[in-house]
C-alpha cells in the first residue's frame, strides 16, 4: 500500500511539474503557454498603458486570448491592440478591465470571442 502511495505522489508531482514548465512570461509581463506551436496569452503582469498584444513569441505564433487573461486589469489604459494573428479571444479575457478608454482594434482573423 505505501508502494502505491508514493507511485502516486509521484506521478502528481511529476504532472505539476509538467504543467508549470509549460508556462512563460515575456519581458513585456505577458503570461503565454504553447501547445502544438502556438501561443496562447493566459494573463498579463505589465505596466504599459498602451497594450500591444505580439504577433509571435519565442517563433510561435499568437493565435489565442485565453479565459480570463486580463481579468481585472487596469494597467493599460490607452489604446488595446490585437495583431492579425489571433483568431480566438477566450470568456471573460477583458472582464473587470474598468480603467480602458482608448481604441480596441479587433482584426477580421478573429472568428471566436468567448
Amino acid at each position: 500500500m505505501k508502494k502505491l502511495g508514493l507511485l502516486f505522489a509521484t506521478v502528481i508531482m511529476i504532472m505539476l511539474f509538467a504543467f508549470s514548465a509549460s508556462a512563460a512570461t515575456t519581458e513585456d509581463g505577458f503570461t503565454y503557454t504553447v501547445s502544438n506551436g502556438e501561443v496562447t496569452i493566459t494573463g498579463y503582469e505589465g505596466t504599459s498603458t498602451e497594450l500591444v498584444i505580439p504577433g509571435e513569441i519565442d517563433g510561435c505564433s499568437v493565435t489565442g486570448i485565453g479565459y480570463r487573461a486580463f481579468l481585472n486589469c487596469n494597467a493599460f489604459t490607452g489604446n488595446l491592440i490585437i495583431p492579425e494573428s489571433v483568431t480566438s479571444i477566450g470568456t471573460y479575457a477583458f472582464f473587470g478591465c474598468s480603467g480602458f478608454t482608448g481604441d480596441l482594434i479587433i482584426p477580421e482573423s478573429v472568428t471566436s470571442i468567448g
